[in-house]
């Protein structure tokens, strides 16, 4: 009884096909992956910014005092409502605690704080921070937070926007969010 096996031409053919197949897998694996991590990425900072805005539009509501802003030193300001400091600077890349914007209470007057627990992730900026100083019934706040590396930015600042298409695992983000507040303390 002559027992016969595969030759090395069929044993090619199956390799290369079930290579293929493994091949086809994994960059369905892949993409699904890069996915996931760009929502968890665009889901983090729009947490963020709603924090941030959040916690301004509670202050400001039931503050008796206004909203004012100062400067500290550089393009690191203060806006200040009652004893609450928000420490921030636009479009600066966080690299340590005491980067961006910053919440700490104090008894010292405005822009007596020059740092505190830190409102966003690592590698967030804010682009835009604004919120209506002379109101005194309804208070306008818009907060602008984005997310990444600065080459993932056109032109590297996160003003412009995003690029599109980016290669590789590097995402960027941008949440801006606007609201008004209704002062309930005059």
């Amino acid at each position: 009884m002559k027992q016969r096996g595969f030759t090395v031409v069929e044993l090619m053919i199956s390799t290369a096909a079930f290579s293929a197949v493994l091949l086809l897998i994994s960059a369905g694996v892949i993409q699904i992956g890069r996915i996931f991590y760009k929502g968890v990425t665009v889901s983090k900072t729009q947490e963020i910014s709603r924090t941030v805005l959040d916690k301004v539009a509670r202050d400001l509501q039931f503050s008796a005092g206004r909203a004012e802003t100062v400067t500290i030193a550089g393009n690191k300001k203060a806006l200040c409502i009652g004893n609450n400091h928000y420490i921030y600077e636009i479009t600066t890349p966080i690299s340590s605690p005491n980067d961006t914007i910053q919440f700490a209470t104090s008894p010292l007057g405005c822009g007596g704080v020059t740092s505190g627990t830190n409102l966003l992730a690592d590698k967030m900026r804010l682009v835009s921070f604004s919120v209506e100083s002379s109101c005194t019934q309804l208070c306008n706040i818009n907060v602008k937070v984005a997310y990444g590396d600065p080459e993932v930015f056109l032109n590297n600042n996160p003003a412009d926007g995003c690029r599109g298409g980016r290669a590789g695992g590097h995402f960027c983000a941008i949440s801006e969010l606007t609201t008004s507040v209704i002062r309930r303390i005059n």
